[in-house]
């Protein structure tokens, strides 16, 4: 199968459609043409393809346009999906982080980017820097969660060189947890778990880590149980504020000790 037809060419222009308006909050048809390079017919017949389901809206008594409402309503629940994950994820964190004192993040994946929720960093020295708001997808411990959760088709995109094994894969996911080295720097170890939502379905990744030097003694069993637990009590969380259970069949994930 080539690269061509994993993608939709028309679903690639309604985005960069729909991105204009990041610069910009009200937009001609020209304008819009011209900052995606289409012709104007091209660029109309998709703005009304988006018109018709409510995320682009033309203004009234004038040639331009906005984002629609269904759009703001759309981003409304990724923004409530954040400020959930944020409030559940607080409280249990806090209490691995004051227990360890290092660095300890909550990310959620887009598809290529981490992007981080809440973050404490480590007040030893030396320790390695929190990661960055975005970064990209990489065989660490957080990155190797979000790859046993995905399907066949986004594991060859996200990771084509097969850094990381599938029976691997597979223990993460029997295990609840994995250990590895940073491989963007191999004096560093992490340890991450993963946060479901009540329908099972993987939605962040708790990931706690610290020089090799430090982090790897005598405790680090602890550790492990200790994230793992804490990404459970994550999940618990998230499941009472939307009114469930949390559930997820691999929760609990395996016997750790």
């Amino acid at each position: 199968m080539s690269d061509k037809s994993l993608y939709t060419r028309s679903v690639e222009r309604a985005i960069d459609i729909l991105e204009c308006f990041m610069e910009r909050d009200v937009l001609s048809l020209h304008e819009i043409a011209e900052a995606t390079s289409l012709p104007d017919s091209t660029a109309l017949r998709i703005i009304n393809s988006l018109r018709k389901r409510g995320y682009v809206a033309r203004v009234p008594c004038g040639k331009t346009y906005r984002l629609g409402d269904r759009f703001l309503l759309f981003t409304a629940c990724e923004n409530q999906s954040y400020v959930r994950l944020k409030s559940a994820g607080t409280a249990s964190m806090q209490a691995l982080y004051q227990s360890y004192d290092e660095n300890l993040q909550l990310f959620t994946f887009n598809g290529a980017e981490f992007c981080s929720v809440l973050a404490f960093e480590s007040t030893r020295m030396p320790h390695p820097p929190i990661w960055e708001e975005k970064r990209k997808w990489g065989p660490s411990a957080a990155g190797r969660i979000f790859l046993a959760y995905q399907d066949e088709e986004q594991k060859r995109l996200l990771d084509p060189e097969g850094q990381v094994e599938n029976e691997a894969l597979a223990k993460i996911i029997d295990d609840g947890y994995t250990l590895c080295v940073d491989p963007k720097d191999i004096s560093v170890v992490g340890i991450a778990a993963p946060v479901f939502l009540p329908s099972g379905a993987l939605q962040a990744v708790l990931q706690f880590s610290g020089p090799a030097s430090r982090f790897v003694n005598e405790r680090i069993m602890d550790k492990i149980k200790d994230t793992a637990r804490t990404a459970q009590e994550i999940s618990r969380l998230l499941g009472e504020q939307m009114g469930t259970a949390a559930g997820g069949a691999h929760q609990d994930g395996g016997e750790i000790g």
